[in-house]
């Protein structure tokens, strides 16, 4: 359900939206973004990012939530956003 709720997210905007899953004790298949690094060691699961703030954690985010981050991250222009 979660991870059908943020492809439809990304679908959106695919030329600029990425989803990278991280699973729970295993080592990342590609850099980790900043705002997964500087949560340090202990991550509840799951944990969502956008542009680096985490919107939600153990728990699936609100639709409404999610749609108005991103939309505030894409508002803000690319310089403003987060690796």
């Amino acid at each position: 359900m979660i991870i059908a709720l943020l492809e439809k997210a990304v679908s959106t905007h695919p030329d600029v939206l990425v989803l990278d899953i991280y699973f729970a004790g295993e080592a990342p298949g590609t850099e980790p973004t900043k705002g997964y690094q500087n949560t340090g060691k202990i991550k509840r699961v799951p944990s969502v990012f956008v542009n680096g703030k985490r919107i939600a954690e153990a728990a699936v985010p609100d639709q409404a939530v999610l749609d108005a981050e991103i939309t505030a991250a894409l508002e803000g222009g690319s310089q403003t956003w987060l690796d």
